[in-house]
């Protein structure tokens, strides 16, 4: 994959391809019967077909961050890994994240937090109100470890994996039409 789309080919005004950049950064084209821009936020195919991005107030941002998976003594007890039988599964490297895994939500104390277990780590999120990244950041970073510990009652040894504000991406929610 690894290509970089750079522009549009036309034809009578109708769009009839793509130019891009492959992963060695030659110039190639496309052609196709049918385009669609699948190229993120900042579309420069959007762009290129002149279509409008209409954008609306989104009240939140989300940082996301990686978190060793908890033992299982640390997970609360509707989440512990159970097979089809009911019986306790296993847990580690060979677990598949994507058929043994769960998604958790925690709200509460105006916190809210969605993690995906994937297997050997957690994938988590947590909604923050929009613009408040810098403030929040100037807290220390243990500010956010308790947090989410309180929350999924994880203690240290599982937050501990968030080593400093780095491990922590701003993900800038907005929403829109085109």
């Amino acid at each position: 994959m690894r290509t970089e789309v750079r522009g549009l080919l036309t034809e009578d005004g109708r769009i009839t391809g793509v130019r891009f950049l492959d992963e060695h950064g030659t110039p190639r084209e496309l052609a196709a019967d049918l385009t669609v821009a699948c190229d993120g936020r900042d579309s420069v195919v959007r762009q290129a077909a002149g279509l409008r991005q209409q954008l609306f107030d989104v009240p939140m941002d989300v940082w996301q961050v990686r978190v060793d998976a908890p033992p299982s003594s640390q997970l609360l007890p509707h989440s512990r890994l159970r097979s089809s039988g009911g019986t306790p599964m296993r847990r580690g490297p060979h677990t598949d994240a994507l058929t043994d895994g769960r998604v958790f939500a925690r709200f509460g104390g105006g916190q809210a937090a969605v993690t995906m277990d994937r297997g050997t780590y957690y994938q988590t999120s947590c909604l923050i109100e929009k613009g408040r990244d810098a403030a929040l950041r100037a807290h220390d970073i243990q500010w956010l470890r308790d947090r989410l510990g309180a929350l999924f009652g994880w203690d240290d040894e599982v937050t501990a994996a968030i080593g400093s504000w780095d491990d922590v991406k701003l993900l800038e929610v907005i929403f829109g039409t085109r």
